[in-house]
């Protein structure tokens, strides 16, 4: 990612909603405004699976609310912050937002699913196998309200992609009798 030039706040250790001036309060009435605002656009629904308990859905960023924050507002790309910064309630406007059931919001901010453009709206890319039940599903969204921005979730694949590469290019074989190294990894003389 390519730091705007303009973003020039320096990084804190603290991870609270202070960095952000906000007090308890502020941040208690902004997560309840983020989350009625998506409850009403996503129907009371998990936009992938349609699951509807109140207490399991969760108002989820698409790009997270930590970036927003100014110590590392810097890591996001010129065209993501400019695209927040358009939005009535930046960060938390329904356009960057999902709803959805707790399990999904927690694979999805660890980028083990995210979405990609298909059939006019966007489709569920299961990056870790255990949501593949899940994959090529179309989100449900009332197109009554702003839809998800599709460069922000554009964007969160992409982040999903680099955050799930570990070993990418790695020959993991079921097959170890054709190892040319030794328990130590070290190169053994045929």
């Amino acid at each position: 990612m390519i730091p705007s030039k303009r973003c020039t706040s320096k990084r804190s250790s603290k991870g609270s909603s202070v960095d952000i001036g906000e007090t308890k309060e502020e941040e208690v009435k902004r997560k309840a405004r983020f989350r009625e605002l998506l409850m009403a656009r996503d129907g009371g629904r998990c936009v992938i699976s349609n699951f509807g308990d109140f207490d399991y859905l969760i108002a989820s960023h698409i790009i997270a609310f930590s970036y927003w924050q100014p110590r590392n507002k810097c890591d996001l790309p010129a065209n993501i912050q400019q695209i927040i910064q358009s939005f009535e309630y930046e960060i938390n406007d329904i356009q960057n937002g999902l709803l959805l059931q707790s399990m999904l919001s927690g694979a999805f901010d660890r980028g083990q699913i995210a979405f990609r453009k298909c059939d006019g709206g966007h489709c569920v890319v299961s990056i870790n196998p255990w949501f593949s039940e899940y994959e090529g599903k179309k989100l449900e969204i009332s197109e009554t309200f702003d839809p998800p921005h599709p460069e922000l979730l554009q964007f969160h694949l992409q982040l999903s992609v680099l955050k799930n590469m570990c070993g990418a290019g790695e020959d993991y074989s079921d097959d170890d009798d054709d190892d040319d190294d030794d328990d130590d990894g070290n190169m053994l003389d045929k």
